[in-house]
């Protein structure tokens, strides 16, 4: 079983550290705020036109400069409910301002879907973070390689294993090297309805290895830079070993 500790949402940052805002949204999306206050939101969520309803709320109206959905299924993909009139990226592509740059890179969605899904690189405050969407664990090696080493991923999974296995969601995250994984894609009491038949990730918590510690994070934001992330493993025979953060909030809950 990990190691678990707790944390406040809004780190305290060292005089002159750059760092970005992190907002979990809620489901798979995120918002991030740069230092030069450009806001890029990924995958915006939405009931389904068919079928139960998976969400408590509908998606609260957040503003953003860039508006980017890593695949079209509708808990991913209301970029075009997005108030104001946001940058919208739905594919491969690019954005860059001079306080944060995005790549979406394509790659392919998990199970027997197949769909074209980007693995989202957002760079700022001189973090580098990747979202994986819905993305398979049996990954195309270029495009891994487009993507290259990360500080955060991340990456979908629940104790229904809806998408991926442990085993597989363990093998795409840390594809990327990461210093932290922080899950979405779970059932979030006030976000996310059971009868989504998502279900939450303790027991996925529980199963992680024992040098994996787990980080609780009391609010939907946090700010995060150089100095709150762990440290990075340098020495060539030794591989990282990442922490898990976790939101035990949403901003969607209100």
């Amino acid at each position: 079983m990990s190691a678990l500790f707790s944390g406040t949402g809004n780190v305290e940052q060292g005089i002159g550290a750059q760092g970005v805002e992190v907002t979990y949204i809620g489901h798979a999306s995120f918002l991030w705020t740069a230092p030069d206050d450009t806001r890029v939101l990924i995958d915006p969520y939405q009931d389904p036109d068919e079928g139960p309803p998976w969400f408590e709320k509908d998606f609260p109206p957040v503003v953003a400069d860039l508006a980017v959905s890593t695949h079209d299924h509708f808990d991913h993909n209301a970029v075009g409910k997005v108030p104001g009139f946001p940058v919208l990226l739905t594919g491969s592509g690019e954005f860059e301002t001079p306080g944060i740059r995005v790549t979406a890179v394509p790659e392919v969605h998990a199970g027997k879907c197949v769909m074209p899904n980007s693995l989202v690189v957002v760079e700022a405050g001189g973090v580098k973070f990747v979202h994986c969407g819905d993305n398979r664990f049996d990954f195309n090696l270029e495009a891994v390689a487009a993507v290259g080493q990360v500080d955060i991923v991340m990456v979908a999974v629940d104790d229904s294993q809806h998408l991926m296995s442990w085993d597989e969601v363990w093998q795409l995250a840390t594809a990327f090297s990461p210093r932290v994984i922080v899950p979405m894609h779970y059932l979030l009491p006030g976000v996310v309805k059971a009868s989504s038949t998502l279900l939450g990730i303790e027991n996925w918590l529980a199963s992680l290895p024992d040098d994996v510690a787990v980080r609780r994070l009391e609010g939907p934001e946090i700010t995060i830079s150089e100095d709150v992330l762990p440290l990075r493993q340098e020495r060539l025979d030794s591989r990282q070993t990442p922490e898990v953060w976790v939101f035990d909030s949403a901003f969607a809950i209100g």
